[in-house]
């Protein structure tokens, strides 16, 4: 069941950011400041896929809009594709004018996700032998580089204690100093997620 419903929900993500994509581009005309409308499912886009990619190995890729998950009947592109896209869908977008922006993809989150990216195909590289996208040495430099250019703008920093990251009763603006995007899950205005419970750290809070 969890299985089936990362892969249906993601996907209904990606069908959303595609029909983003391709109407506001096809209206560009009309909408002011489209290009961020575009950058930002793109960005969105590409994280739903680094999820998919690294959970199922070959995967559907989908970058035009469709009607509904019905109409999802295609092979699997392999990997390298997959990565291909993600990298191009995110690469250098957003701004870095006021660092960390709630709910926002900016330059330096887009970085650091790319460092990220670069890091795992680096990483399996050297575990498994299988070079998905470029050698380890090639990754893993452009990893250090991307995380280099996140340091040097000096918009973040490492938080005095780390569990403050990932504690609801912390103040909203201590996640943000380390944190370079992320998706806040709130309680009692029917915005909570499921995200923590599934994917966050457990275990007594007071240890």
């Amino acid at each position: 069941t969890y299985i089936t419903k990362m892969w249906q929900r993601h996907y209904a993500s990606i069908k959303d950011c595609n029909s983003i994509i391709d109407n506001v581009t096809k209206n560009k005309g009309k909408i002011n400041n489209w290009e961020f409308y575009v950058t930002q499912a793109r960005g969105m886009r590409a994280f739903l896929y680094f999820d998919l990619v690294r959970w199922y190995g070959d995967v559907p890729l989908v970058v035009k809009e469709i009607k509904s998950l019905g109409d999802l009947d295609m092979p699997r592109t392999p990997q390298k594709e997959v990565f291909e896209q993600i990298i191009a869908d995110t690469m250098e977008k957003g701004d870095t004018a006021n660092g960390y922006q709630y709910g926002r993809l900016t330059k330096d989150a887009c970085r650091g996700f790319l460092a990220k990216v670069h890091l795992w195909l680096a990483s399996v590289a050297v575990r498994d032998g299988k070079e998905v996208l470029g050698s380890a040495t090639d990754n893993y430099t452009k990893a250090m580089n991307y995380a280099k250019e996140v340091i040097k703008g000096g918009r973040y920093r490492l938080v005095e204690y780390y569990p403050d990251v990932f504690d609801a009763k912390t103040k909203l603006d201590k996640a943000p100093e380390e944190v370079l995007w992320c998706v806040q899950g709130y309680t009692g205005d029917g915005t909570g997620t499921l995200v923590g419970m599934n994917f966050g750290i457990r275990g007594n809070e007071n240890k």
